[in-house]
């Protein structure tokens, strides 16, 4: 009799446990569960989505100092530019739209040199010299480059001086003593000086100061003649800035024309400093450095403050400002590119999808040809 009420008892209690079992898992099916499940996968998706498409426009946040978040706008940097960047990928030479951080090649299959007088100069693989102009650069592609001439004799580390005379050209190699003269009208390289002297940083072969002192000049014989005293600190389209003293030491800087050194006093003065240190003119030559992290448009005068990370590019040629002050672009490394607004609070966004190349040449900014 105790064994079978023993069986019961252990009849009863499986069956309230397998009762218990059913609940649970129709309690955790229910609705309200369903819905809560499929709403998270939709937010999940959307937010999912939504970020995919926000890398696609601005690239990456990276969490360096050079990296930022992605600005509302459409536009890569929140609001519109019209500028191209033309600078060398590890595929040839391509063009970045500023406004998209889209990439496109160009058709040209070479080594970027740098700029002049509106003008970009290419080293072609089969080692001719070519040049294609602004407008080109900005409009339809592929560009076709045209005045070829031949550049066998360039060395392999070679990279433009505009100078200062419109017109005209210089390439120069920063490891050895040879320089190019090459006349942009024609493409073709009219003049090979030896230089016995090593020139200033960003000064063409038209001018040199050698350690002594004073300001000369090359001559047609390839020869150098005094022209001023002083010094020469930097050149620019239709200038060159100097530095002269006295009979008393009182000394200033002075921009003067290149070809009869009469002072130009409507450009911007970047102040004379005693300790030595030499304003640099970026490419384009209307910026110049007016101090340790400043920038100084030489025709306005008006004055902008780099961002500390930015200061040791100029010297590197990996910093370049648009012609209009609007846009800075950086490259500080052989594999990246970065833009970012001139008065703009936040560091600079990385351009996304691009396999860059080694190049001594600046970044090039082109204006955006109108249809």
């Amino acid at each position: 009799m105790q064994s079978s009420s023993r069986a019961r008892s252990v009849i009863l209690g499986l069956v309230i446990l397998a009762l218990f079992i059913v609940g649970g898992v129709a309690i955790s099916q229910s609705p309200d569960d369903e819905s809560d499940s499929a709403a998270s996968e939709v937010s999940e998706d959307t937010a999912t989505t939504e970020t995919t498409e926000a890398r696609s426009t601005v690239g990456d946040a990276q969490s360096t100092q050079l990296s930022t978040t992605t600005p509302a706008a459409d536009t890569l940097l929140g609001e519109p530019t019209n500028w191209f960047l033309v600078i060398q990928s590890s595929d040839g030479i391509v063009r970045v739209d500023v406004d998209t951080g889209q990439s496109e090649d160009l058709g040209l299959y070479g080594v970027l040199l740098g700029q002049a007088w509106g003008r970009v100069l290419v080293r072609r693989l089969n080692g001719d010299l070519s040049t294609v102009d602004f407008e080109q650069l900005g409009g339809e592609t592929p560009v076709e480059l045209s005045l070829d001439s031949d550049g066998s004799a360039l060395g392999s580390n070679s990279r433009v001086i505009q100078g200062s005379r419109p017109g005209m050209a210089w390439i120069v190699s920063d490891f050895n003593d040879t320089a190019w003269q090459v006349d942009l009208s024609s493409g073709q390289i009219v003049r090979t000086v030896d230089l016995d002297q090593s020139t200033w940083f960003e000064v063409s072969p038209d001018f040199l100061t050698p350690a002594a002192g004073g300001i000369y000049e090359l001559q047609d014989d390839d020869s150098y003649r005094l022209a001023l005293d002083g010094r020469i600190l930097a050149e620019a389209p239709g200038r060159i800035l100097v530095n002269r003293c006295d009979e008393s030491l009182a000394c200033a800087n002075q921009w003067v024309d290149p070809d009869t050194f009469e002072n130009l006093p409507q450009f911007f003065l970047p102040k004379f400093a005693y300790e030595g240190w030499f304003p640099q003119v970026l490419p384009g030559g209307r910026f110049l450095t007016a101090g340790p992290q400043d920038v100084v448009d030489s025709v306005t005068g008006e004055q902008h403050r780099l961002q500390t990370i930015e200061t040791n590019l100029v010297w590197d040629r990996g910093l370049v400002i648009s012609p209009d002050g609007k846009v800075v672009a950086l490259n500080p490394s052989p594999d990246q590119l970065r833009v970012r607004l001139m008065d703009g609070d936040g560091p600079a966004v990385r351009v996304e999808g691009l396999l860059l190349r080694s190049s001594i040449a600046a970044p090039i900014f082109v204006p955006r040809s109108s249809d």
